[in-house]
C-alpha cells in the first residue's frame, strides 16, 4: 500500500522538520516525545523507499515522449497538363514534443544494483543504530526518574542523535530517485537540502547543549566556577552565540520554503513556470528584451522531463544561486560561534569531551560542502567523459556511508553510560559532574549503609 501511494518525498520530510520546530517553538524547548514521532516518520519514509525499490514501482509516474509534425512544407509539387495540383510530397520543418504514455513501473532488475542495494543498507543500519541509541536515552528518562538536568541534556541529545538518520533517508531516497529516472537530479539535490535544514537545527540544539553542560558544571562544580566569567557575561555571550546560530536555521528554513513551493508548483501546474522565467530573466535584465527557448538538442536526448519542468528547474536554480551564497556565509557563522563558545569553555566542558561531539554535529555538514566541491571539480575536468547524474548519485552514496559513520560515532560520543574506576554504574548525569563529585550530587545512586562497628566486632570474635 506505502509502495502504490503518490507521495511528495520532499515535502513530507519537510512538513516533519516544520511540525518539530514548531512544537519546539510552542513549548519553548524539544521534546522527547516529538523526537521519537520524528523517528517514526524516517523509519516510514525509509520503508516505502525499500519498497519502491523491490517492486519497481513509480507511484508518480514518468512520462514518455515522441515527437510529432508541427509544420510541413511542401517539398515537390504534383502537376496535371502543366498546371500544378497539389504538393506531391511533404517535408516536415518543425516537430513538437509529445507525452505519449506515463510510465509507473520499471524492471526490478534494474534497480537491484550493488550501488542501490548497499545504500539502502546503510541507511537502515544508520537509522536502527539511532533508534537504539535514542531508546538508550529515553529510557531513564521515563522511568521516573526525577531530574530536570537529565531530562535537558536528554531532549536536546536526541535532536543531535537524530541527525545521521535523516541524512541517511534524504540519501536512500536519492539513489532511488536517480537510478529510477537519471534526469531528475533536481528532487535528489532537494532532499540534501532538506537534510541540511536538519543539520542546522541540529547545530542549533548542540549550542544549547554545550550551554546546559556549562551552566550545570558553574553551578555544581568550584574549581570549573573559577575559570568561568561572571554570570552576567557568561549569559550574554551564549546570547550572541544562539542569535549565531539561529540566523542560519531562520536562512535554511526559509530556502527550503522556496524549494518546496517550487517544487509543489512543477508538481501541480508546471506550465506556469515558463511564464515566471520570463518574468525573471526581464526583471533581472530589464534593458534588453530577452526571448527565451527550449535547447532543441537537450530535450532531443531527455526522455522523462517537461519542457515546463525544465523551466521550473531553471527557476530554482536562478533563485538558489543567490541563496548558495547567503548560506555559505550564514553557516560559516554558525560553526564560528560554535566553535569560539567551545574554546570560550574549553576548561569547563573538558569533562564531557566536546571535541568529538562537535564533530559530530559538524562533520557531515562539512563533508558534505568538500565532497560536492571535489566532485564538482572533477566535472570539470573531465565533462566529457563523466555525466552529471554519476556525480550526484556517487556524492550521495558517499553520504549513506558517511551517515553511517556519524551514527557509530554518536555512539561513542553520547554515551548514556560513562564507566569510571571508583564507582559500578555512572549514570548520564554524572557526566556533567567534576573529577570529585559530592555524594549528594548522585540522585540514581542507593548505597548500602556500611555495617556497625559494633556488628564487625562480633563477627570477627566469632
Amino acid at each position: 500500500m506505502m509502495s502504490t501511494r503518490c507521495v511528495f518525498e520532499v515535502a513530507v520530510l519537510f512538513l516533519a522538520i516544520a511540525a518539530l520546530l514548531l512544537l519546539w517553538t510552542l513549548a519553548c524547548r524539544p521534546t522527547l516525545c516529538i523526537s521519537a514521532l520524528y523517528l517514526a516518520i524516517c523509519f516510514a519514509i525509509l520503508i516505502r523507499e525499500t519498497l519502491l525499490t523491490v517492486t519497481g514501482h513509480v507511484p508518480c509516474g514518468l512520462p514518455t515522449f515522441g515527437s510529432e509534425c508541427a509544420e510541413t512544407q511542401c517539398e515537390q509539387k504534383s502537376y496535371f497538363l502543366f498546371f500544378e495540383t497539389g504538393c506531391a510530397k511533404h517535408l516536415c520543418v518543425r516537430t513538437e514534443r509529445l507525452e505519449v504514455q506515463s510510465v509507473f513501473k520499471v524492471p526490478a532488475s534494474e534497480l537491484h544494483t550493488v550501488w542501490l542495494i548497499t545504500g539502502l543498507a546503510f541507511a537502515w543500519a544508520t537509522l536502527l543504530l539511532t533508534a537504539l541509541q535514542l531508546k538508550q536515552w529515553m529510557t531513564p528518562v521515563f522511568g521516573g526518574l526525577p531530574v530536570e538536568r537529565g531530562y535537558s541534556i536528554a531532549r536536546l541529545t536526541a535532536i543531535v542523535l537524530l541527525l545521521p538518520a535523516t541524512y541517511g533517508v534524504c540519501a536512500a531516497g536519492a539513489l532511488r530517485v536517480i537510478t529510477t529516472n537519471r534526469e531528475d537530479t533536481w528532487t535528489a539535490e532537494a532532499l540534501l537540502d532538506v537534510a541540511e535544514l536538519f543539520s542546522a537545527i541540529a547545530l542549533y540544539s548542540f549550542q544549547r547543549l554545550l550551554i546546559v553542560y556549562v551552566d550545570v558544571l558553574h553551578a555544581d562544580s568550584p574549581k570549573a566556577a573559577e575559570k568561568v566569567e561572571p554570570d552576567q557575561i557568561r549569559h550574554s555571550f551564549q546570547k550572541v552565540m544562539s542569535v549565531g546560530i539561529q540566523q542560519y536555521v531562520v536562512l535554511q528554513f526559509v530556502c527550503n520554503s522556496i524549494l518546496v513551493a517550487v517544487k509543489a508548483w512543477d508538481w501541480l501546474h508546471p506550465s506556469s513556470c515558463e511564464d515566471a522565467l520570463q518574468g525573471m530573466m526581464q526583471y533581472v535584465f530589464p534593458r534588453h528584451n530577452i526571448s527565451l527557448a527550449i535547447n532543441e538538442a537537450k530535450l532531443r536526448d531527455t526522455i522523462h522531463t517537461r519542457t515546463s519542468s525544465l523551466a521550473c528547474e531553471d527557476v530554482w536554480n536562478a533563485t538558489s544561486l543567490l541563496m548558495v551564497v547567503a548560506d555559505f556565509f550564514t553557516c560559516s557563522i554558525a560553526l564560528f560561534a560554535v566553535l569560539q563558545y567551545e574554546h570560550a569553555f574549553n576548561d569547563a566542558l573538558r569533562p564531557v569531551r566536546p571535541f568529538w561531539k562537535f564533530w559530530g554535529v559538524k562533520g557531515l555538514l562539512s563533508v558534505n560542502f568538500m565532497q560536492t566541491s571535489v566532485l564538482t571539480a572533477l566535472g570539470f575536468l573531465l565533462a566529457s567523459e563523466t555525466p552529471s547524474y554519476v556525480r550526484t548519485f556517487l556524492n550521495y552514496y558517499l553520504l549513506s556511508a558517511e551517515s553511517l559513520a556519524l551514527a557509530l560515532l554518536n555512539l561513542w560520543a553520547y554515551p548514556v553510560k560513562h564507566p569510571r574506576p571508583a564507582r559500578e554504574k555512572v549514570d548520564f548525569v554524572d557526566e556533567l559532574q567534576d573529577d570529585e563529585p559530592s555524594r549528594t550530587a548522585q540522585p540514581f545512586e542507593i548505597e548500602a549503609p556500611a555495617p556497625a562497628a559494633e556488628t564487625l566486632g562480633r563477627k570477627q570474635s566469632a
